[in-house]
């Protein structure tokens, strides 16, 4: 009798954003994580924003293969606001396995434009 393991695939049960989503100061470096679960093996995760895949990412995976966490570096620009931050897990062996979390990015900057006329002691 043979005795070679069977090996199962398993869809993500599930994917979320980890923490909450607040507005964004341009420029500035933030890390922002995801994390999946129930995949057999584990989940890919890859990154998007409004349709483009990110890089700077790093994944790990717990000892027992149930939980994969993927962590992203951003620094959104002025024109990410508006636009959406997704992450996607994946069983690659499985079609059809993706599901995704998705946040708005609300992104603020300070103007270094004057909001006025200088106050100082110009000459007329």
């Amino acid at each position: 009798m043979n005795s070679e393991p069977v090996f199962v695939s398993v869809k993500p049960l599930d994917v979320h954003l980890l923490g909450e989503n607040q507005p964004l100061s341009a420029a500035n470096e933030y890390e922002v994580a995801c994390q999946s679960t129930g995949s057999r093996p584990a989940a890919s995760i890859t990154w998007w924003k409004t349709g483009i895949l990110l890089d700077h990412t790093r994944e790990t995976t717990s000892p027992d293969g149930n939980v994969t966490t993927s962590t992203l570096t951003l620094a959104p620009q002025v024109d990410d606001s508006g636009k959406s931050l997704t992450c996607r897990a994946n069983n690659p062996h499985i079609t059809g396995s993706a599901l995704e979390d998705t946040w708005g990015l609300s992104v603020h900057y300070v103007s270094l434009e004057p909001l006025g006329p200088s106050l100082g002691g110009g000459t007329s």
